[in-house]
């Protein structure tokens, strides 16, 4: 089961919220998750811890993936980590920040993932693209390109 959706909040910050049953045990998919080298999203291309020591709160990562046909080089922190429930962690491309929580409930012997994804646009990205288009297209139902990866990057692994 996956479903997903996107909020607009005005033109500058999106909201995106998903869940995806993955029919592993929560410990496995919590550690499976929390570590960016693991790449479960098929468009990140790289990734380098930053930092020395345990995965936690504090712990870096540069990532690098393709966002329409071109790299982009992200840095990912963890904000929040509660083994095996909770994750939130902040990442900052160019013209974006996206802060992101993401739990995780044992069900029989299963996980379900939920996640929520707030991403804040810089006026330079804004600017660049129809803020009306984008509107139009999240509020019917899915063209939005966020809603898409959403979706697609926890798929891919479940």
């Amino acid at each position: 089961m996956t479903r997903g959706y996107i909020e607009m909040s005005g033109c500058r910050a999106v909201e995106v919220r998903g869940e995806l049953v993955i029919h592993r045990v929560v410990e496995d998919v919590f550690d499976f998750v929390a570590d960016e080298s693991n790449r479960y999203d098929p468009r990140q291309r790289s990734a380098e811890l930053l930092t020395d020591g345990p995965i936690g709160v504090g712990t870096r990562f540069r990532t690098e993936s393709i966002s329409p046909g071109r790299p982009i080089e992200m840095l990912v922190e963890i904000t929040e980590f509660e083994p095996p429930h909770h994750l939130a962690s902040t990442t900052r491309a160019p013209g974006m920040d996206v802060h992101s929580t993401l739990r995780f409930d044992a069900v029989d012997e299963a996980t379900r993932l939920r996640w929520k994804s707030r991403l804040h646009r810089s006026w330079l990205v804004i600017r660049s693209e129809s803020c009306a288009a984008r509107t139009v297209l999240a509020a019917g139902g899915g063209c939005c390109p966020v809603d898409r990866y959403a979706l697609s990057s926890w798929w891919a692994w479940r």
